[in-house]
């Protein structure tokens, strides 16, 4: 599926104005991702600030590196391969960006809040989660 232009401008007023909520204009996984961030965190003061931060910087990045398919005049069609290269090294470093959101979320997840929310010295992670989702808590 051909990935829409997205405007640098638009991605960073909405990010600016809405952090993690403006990043859906760029990317849905990466809004959602960036958001439970913010809202994990919402209990310390500097978890959602590095979300906000976060949606600023990957918006942007997106933003940056969408294309539009255009015609492509003859004159040029040497600088294709050279062109197809940069774009393949573009969405490796998106790759990378949203494996690096996702690894802080689950790190998160596993590390962080579970102490947070009263978990038991020497618990695992997954069997707290299993008890507190069952209401065991």
């Amino acid at each position: 599926m051909a990935q829409q232009a997205k405007s640098r401008v638009v991605s960073a007023l909405l990010t600016i104005l809405l952090g993690p909520l403006g990043l859906f204009y760029t990317t849905m996984w990466g809004g959602l991702a960036v958001t439970a961030l913010a809202l994990v965190t919402a209990p310390t003061v500097i978890g959602p600030v590095i979300a906000w931060l976060v949606a600023i910087f990957w918006g942007d990045s997106l933003a940056k590196g969408s294309t539009t398919t255009r015609p492509v005049p003859e004159e040029t069609s040497g600088r294709i391969e050279v062109l197809t290269q940069e774009r393949k090294n573009q969405d490796r470093g998106v790759l990378v960006v949203e494996g690096l959101a996702w690894l802080a979320l689950i790190l998160l997840a596993v590390l962080w809040l579970p102490d947070q929310l009263g978990r038991v010295e020497g618990e695992s992670a997954l069997h707290f989660y299993l008890h507190w989702l069952g209401g065991e808590r």
